[in-house]
């Protein structure tokens, strides 16, 4: 039976062996098969990827046209830009806040704002006048003694001001120990030597012998006004090289004495601070009813400190719409320390409105033509 087995198993591989070459070949083909799918897929695959980066990537129509350079400096900030531009910036910053302050300041704007916030009074308001303002345009600056306001136009309300002016002086100088009245102001441009000038010339209508001494030693030019020049003056007399007679420009406009600055010294408060002043002074005051004195600014030097101190009476000036209440207080305070009293105020340039600003300082516009010398038709 085993031999009967083995022969059928024998004769069943051999039917099998005659099978090999069709399943070989079937074999071959199946692996073609995998091999070309194997490849497509991966194909496939790597298309997808770099399809892929493409869509994340999206670059445009770039392309390389030089190598960057690299500078040697920094490209940003530039600094002479960023210096320019802050300068710019600063000046404008600066120009505005000057600006603000400029429209923030408290002008005088009546003669009972000086007195409520000083305690002065306001002895005249000395209205703006046109008159003088054409004088002033025609005749330029040689201010020639025809030029003088009180002169041309004695009927002006600014000359009949300083008309109520002088009755207050008569008043104020009645217990005072000297004659000798000086003027000045907190700041230039207040109208100093236009008070001065034509004060001289009424008090000097008035029959008073007057003498009108320019004690600006910084910038006086009170001889312009009389086409005068301003050597030999007070720097030579206090100095000693020229006497009282040769420095005075005697009837130097109707009725009235004058003497300018001189040279103008170098240390001009020392001179003025010399010992040799006080005896001329008190010669002038013997020679003369007024000896008026115009000196600088209180807030620019300290000259009206020291000329103040051989003065019977004070007047500080202010300007309508330019003084400040501050600035007029700062100077009174200035003076006071120095035992200089002001007597009062005199507001110039004062543009009154409508309705008048009352008798106790001048003339309101409705009573400017009553000193006409015209009637009335």
């Amino acid at each position: 039976e085993q031999i009967s087995e083995l022969n059928d198993s024998i004769a069943a591989f051999s039917q099998q062996m005659k099978h090999f070459p069709d399943i070989e070949q079937e074999a071959v083909g199946l692996k073609r098969d995998v091999q070309v799918d194997t490849d497509l897929y991966t194909s496939l695959l790597n298309t997808t990827q770099q399809l892929k980066v493409v869509e994340a990537g999206k670059l445009g129509t770039v392309r390389l046209v030089d190598d960057a350079n690299t500078p040697d400096e920094p490209v940003r900030p530039k600094r002479m830009l960023v210096i320019v531009l802050s300068l710019i910036f600063g000046a404008g910053l600066g120009i505005v806040i000057a600006l603000i302050r400029k429209t923030l300041r408290n002008r005088v704007s009546h003669p009972q704002e000086i007195e409520r916030y000083t305690g002065l009074e306001v002895l005249t308001a000395i209205p703006y006048s046109e008159a003088q303002r054409m004088l002033t345009h025609t005749t330029g600056n040689q201010r020639a003694v025809a030029g003088l306001l009180a002169h041309r136009q004695p009927r002006d309300p600014a000359i009949e001001s300083l008309r109520n002016l002088r009755t207050a002086l008569h008043f104020s100088m009645t217990d005072s120990p000297s004659n000798i009245v000086m003027l000045t102001g907190p700041t230039p441009d207040v109208g100093k030597s236009f008070v001065a000038t034509n004060f001289a010339a009424v008090l000097a209508a008035g029959g008073k012998r007057v003498l009108l001494i320019d004690g600006d030693l910084h910038k006086g030019r009170l001889n312009e006004y009389f086409n005068e020049s301003h050597e030999d003056g007070l720097a030579e007399l206090v100095a000693g090289t020229k006497t009282l007679d040769e420095v005075t420009r005697r009837g130097i406009a109707s009725g009235f004495d004058f003497i300018p600055t001189g040279a103008l010294p170098e240390n001009p408060s020392e001179v003025l601070l010399s010992d040799a002043l006080r005896p001329q002074l008190e010669t002038m005051s013997q020679r003369y009813d007024i000896v008026l004195i115009d000196t600088p600014p209180v807030l620019a030097v300290s000259d009206a400190q020291v000329v103040g101190l051989h003065a019977g009476a004070v007047f500080l000036i202010a300007r309508h719409q330019s003084s400040d209440i501050g600035e007029i207080q700062e100077s009174v305070k200035r003076l006071g320390r120095s035992g200089v009293a002001v007597k009062g105020v005199l507001l110039n340039g004062f543009q009154p409105s409508r309705n008048g600003y009352g008798y106790g300082y001048g003339y309101g516009p409705q009573y400017a033509g009553y000193t006409s010398s015209h009637p009335a038709r």
